[in-house]
């Protein structure tokens, strides 16, 4: 475990401390693209970011939404890929059902 701690002193007295934890190494042995509408960014996104959170973590994928286009990009091993699209998908379709 590698544990990494930044201490940001501002002119008032405030301290301010991050602690970033990395878990070893990362296996981004490929990449997937989704076309995702951006009125449904939100839905993947969830409230707080608990949804892409969610999903990040049973797949072991990176996952970024962009804010500018539909284009979700997917960092993984294929498996963790496929798992972040399926998922993906559900919630989209669920919302395009309820809406």
């Amino acid at each position: 475990m590698l544990y990494l701690a930044c201490i940001l002193y501002l002119p008032t007295p405030i301290l301010l401390t991050f602690v970033f934890y990395f878990r070893g190494q990362h296996n981004y042995t490929h990449t997937g693209y989704i076309t995702v509408p951006q009125y449904f960014h939100r839905h993947i996104i969830g409230r707080d970011g608990v949804t892409i959170t969610s999903i990040r973590s049973e797949s072991g994928c990176l996952i970024h939404v962009p804010k500018d286009n539909g284009q979700v990009v997917l960092m993984g091993t294929a498996e963790s890929i496929e798992k972040a699209r399926k998922r993906i998908q559900e919630i989209v379709s669920r919302a395009v059902r309820t809406s």
